[in-house]
């Protein structure tokens, strides 16, 4: 088993394409794939071993994981339930040491928040290839590729985890405002 690593990016704007094409390469079913958005950013030197911990310990409960966050939308990812204005990336790596030592091994069950957000999404080959992505949403836009995902996720009977010892600084239009949608044009 391995975790393979994707940011994608899709210039026409077709994101959830994007991320099905990353899964794609993925070559086996019980590889684990995690998506993160391009804005976001690990701060804790072995993230990786967290990542791991979680799938090794938790994946027979969860088929899918998400983690905190320090500017996000989706309030069961909201550290400490807010969303931060602090621009000071020492800060939140002092946060995100304190977290993980704080809940350590941890994972929680949200799979029954109704939004989720796609900041950090983690989850198996076999998954993907029951719900995918979809390519564009009704709107025409990228904006709710994630909820979507999640939410058929809980459709089909599958768990939802949060990692509780994993936070990532994520911008989130920190300095534009989080309603700015200047980036969907």
């Amino acid at each position: 088993m391995k975790v393979y690593y994707f940011t994608p990016y899709a210039q026409d704007k077709k994101l959830g394409t994007a991320y099905n094409q990353s899964c794609e390469i993925v070559p086996d079913d019980n590889d684990w794939i995690c998506i993160r958005d391009g804005d976001t950013m690990f701060l804790n030197f072995d993230w990786g071993h967290i990542v791991l911990n979680a799938i090794t310990s938790y994946s027979h409960i969860y088929s899918a994981f998400t983690c905190y966050a320090s500017r996000i939308g989706g309030v069961a990812q909201q550290y400490g339930n807010i969303i931060s204005e602090d621009p000071d990336i020492l800060n939140h790596r002092d946060i995100a040491l304190k977290n993980a030592q704080l809940n350590s091994r941890k994972v929680k069950d949200i799979s029954c928040t109704p939004y989720i957000s796609g900041h950090f999404m983690l989850f198996p080959k076999w998954l993907w290839n029951k719900v995918k992505f979809l390519e564009e949403t009704e709107q025409g836009t990228f904006l709710g590729i994630d909820n979507y995902f999640f939410a058929h996720v809980r459709m089909n009977g599958y768990k939802i985890g949060l990692i509780e010892d994993l936070y990532l600084l994520h911008y989130y239009r920190l300095r534009e405002g989080k309603n700015c949608k200047d980036h969907l044009i």
